[in-house]
C-alpha cells in the first residue's frame, strides 16, 4: 500500500508513507505531519511497486484535521 499527496492532483505525486495489507486485507497509513491543503491517493503495489489498484481521490483541508475512515 502506498499514500500518496499531490497539490494540484494532476502531478508531482510523492509517496508519504507506505504499508502493508493484513491477513484481512485491512491496512492503516499514518500521515500526522502533513501541513499542506492537496490531493490524496491510496495505491495498492506489488513487490515490485507495480500499481494494481487504486482508491478514488480525496481533496483534504489540513485546517480541518480530516481522518479517512473505510467506506
Amino acid at each position: 500500500m502506498r499514500l500518496e499527496f499531490s497539490t494540484d492532483s494532476q502531478q508531482h505525486w510523492r509517496t508519504v508513507v507506505e504499508g502493508r495489507t493484513g491477513t484481512d486485507g485491512a491496512f492503516s497509513l499514518d500521515a500526522a505531519d502533513v501541513t499542506e491543503d492537496g490531493y490524496w491517493r491510496v495505491l495498492y503495489t506489488d513487490g515490485d511497486g507495480k500499481i494494481l489498484a487504486g482508491g478514488e481521490l480525496q481533496r483534504i483541508d489540513v485546517a480541518y484535521k480530516t481522518r479517512l475512515e473505510p467506506r
